[in-house]
């Protein structure tokens, strides 16, 4: 195996310029000050040196500290991982959460690797611990190094600026305010304030990919090409991640300029305005629309990008393009919409003089009232409908649109199914599962907005009636 110095440049920095750097990057990179910052703490040196260096420096960013470790139950160690971190923290008072989780077991139910298993687990549950103890951030320990690493590793996968730009010094609420520190300069800060930390023997295992880039490939390519390889790579990363930074910028603009329409769970853009720029700004823009909607849930990758630009050049209306999870992208007529796809499949009950409210800001009231005095034709609006009490059967309801629904349009002869009533109607498709429609054991009573039902009105025989009113926070 080839010898590889992590840090091709042997730390000059004392411990005080290492804290004026450290906390330079933490105010200025990472927006830290007088924040409540949980440490993912392991007990390794670098997670250790960042805990010391947020207490050293903690009267300068004046904010809260909190620590949790995560014990993966993977080493006979692991214990004494846990039991170490209780005590350093026990010895600086800073708030400490340990938990264990069980990765083998989420490993073998999930299809997934050890190594992908214990980091989305250890990410979930530190999320959860962060949003407990009512934190802003957490801050996570890796280094120059690390970047060097991953920015190698996602070059060999295949990636692009974003994956070249490595790791940020902050995304959403984690930040990583070691990355302009080599691990050299934290073993030297923790030697020189003679801190202890813990050795994990298992990152020296080669079956995990990040081991076997760090133990093999790299010692290979600095011995053999490059002596400053460490360094190309951090700098690589540093270019990458102002370009990045510059289309992201760029591709906001544009992704404001083609949004037609936005909510908590769709967003619409315009397809002819957005393919007026470059295809370099189409594919971010459709990144940033992603990640917007799904609060980061969902990082499109490029394969991703590529399968919907394709659909959007087909332009076959009616197109759904599964997303991960509960999203989908839906090319219709002159625009594609991103959307939950949970939150437009629903189906309530509405309480008789009382409500049902969908998620998204809207209700459906049922009222009864006094037949005296009500002249629908004069009084029924888009939003308010008076049906024969009489009429209905069963409880009273309210769904999305289905495949195969029809009624009785008010005012015309026989059944319609309400798919070409919303063809007729020019309706867009992805706006026909938002309309809300009030059905009872009879059958369909109005479609929200658009048309009541023949059989459900109002006539000089209807001594009872139910008014609905929908009522939107959004309009």
């Amino acid at each position: 195996m080839f010898n590889y110095n992590k840090s091709t440049k042997k730390s000059k920095m004392n411990s005080g310029k290492i804290e004026d750097q450290f906390l330079t990057a933490l105010l200025e990179k990472c927006g830290a000050a007088e924040q409540r910052i949980l440490v993912a703490l392991s007990g390794g040196p670098d997670s250790v040196a960042l805990l010391h260096l947020l207490v050293a420096t903690q009267k300068l960013w004046q904010g809260q500290l909190f620590a949790a470790h995560i014990n993966h139950k993977l080493r006979a160690a692991a214990e004494d991982d846990a039991l170490f971190c209780s005590k350093l923290c026990e010895h600086l008072q800073i708030p400490f959460f340990t938990e264990k989780v069980d990765v083998r077991d989420f490993s073998a139910n999930e299809k997934l690797s050890i190594e992908t298993a214990a980091r989305e687990l250890r990410y979930e549950t530190l999320d959860r611990i962060l949003r407990e103890q009512k934190c802003n951030l957490l801050a996570l320990g890796h280094h120059a190094d690390d970047q060097a690493e991953t920015t190698l590793g996602n070059l060999l996968r295949g990636t692009g600026l974003r994956g070249l730009a490595g790791m940020p010094y902050k995304f959403g609420n984690r930040i990583r305010p070691l990355l302009g520190l080599s691990q050299n300069d934290l073993l030297d800060f923790l030697k020189e304030q003679q801190i202890s930390y813990r050795k994990d023997e298992s990152n020296l295992d080669t079956q995990f990919k990040r081991n076997k880039i760090r133990h093999k490939l790299l010692p290979y390519l600095q011995q053999e090409y490059n002596p400053q390889i460490s360094d190309a790579l951090n700098k690589l990363s540093q270019i990458s991640n102002h370009a990045e930074d510059y289309l992201v910028s760029e591709a906001g603009k544009a992704l404001q300029a083609m949004t037609i329409e936005e909510t908590e769970f769709k967003i619409v853009l315009d397809i002819e305005r957005f393919w007026s720029y470059f295809d370099i700004l189409q594919k971010y823009a459709l990144r940033l629309a992603i990640e917007k909607l799904t609060s980061n849930q969902i990082r499109p990758n490029y394969s991703d990008l590529e399968r919907i630009e394709t659909s959007l050049k087909t332009n076959k209306i009616g197109t759904q393009i599964p997303l991960h999870g509960k999203w989908e992208a839906l090319i219709d007529r002159e625009v594609i919409v991103f959307r939950a796809t949970t939150a437009f499949n629903f189906d309530m009950h509405v309480e008789m003089d009382g409500f049902a409210e969908h998620k998204d800001g809207w209700k459906i009231t049922a009222t009864r009232i006094d037949s005296a005095g009500i002249d629908p034709r004069n009084q029924a609006t888009r939003f308010s409908q008076f049906t024969d009490n009489t009429k209905i059967k069963g409880r009273i309801r309210v769904r999305s649109f289905r495949k195969g629904d029809f009624f009785y349009p008010l005012g015309l002869k026989g059944k319609k199914s309400i798919s070409d009533y919303f063809t007729d109607r020019k309706v867009a498709l992805y706006k026909r599962k938002e309309i809300p429609i009030v059905y009872c054991d009879t059958g369909i009573i109005w479609i929200v907005g658009h048309h009541l039902d023949e059989r459900f009105k109002v006539t000089s025989h209807t001594n009872s009636i139910i008014k609905f009113e929908f009522k939107d926070k959004n309009l």
